[in-house]
């Protein structure tokens, strides 16, 4: 029993080795001049899912801070009402 899990073991590693190396043949088999984005096949050989890098959530403001905003931005405006009364 052990030989068969060990050969299944192997046949599993052959194979990822053989991706491998198909991977780097298709990298340096093409002129090194090239720039720019990889062709799309090559995008299909990454191991696994892309993902997005996260993005730090944003703080908010917290509710006593809002009030404050809140209380200066009405004072802000009545103080440009009475300037603009007494102009």
């Amino acid at each position: 029993m052990d030989v068969l899990y060990a050969l299944a073991e192997l046949h599993a590693e052959r194979s990822r080795l053989e991706e491998a190396i198909l991977v780097l043949e298709r990298l340096f088999s093409r002129q090194r001049t090239r720039r720019g984005r990889p062709p799309k096949s090559m995008a299909q050989a990454h191991d696994g899912p892309r993902t997005k890098t996260q993005v730090p959530k944003k703080r908010g403001a917290s509710l006593r801070a809002r009030k404050r905003m809140k209380v200066a931005r009405r004072q802000r405006v009545a103080d440009a009402k009475k300037a603009e009364v007494h102009s």
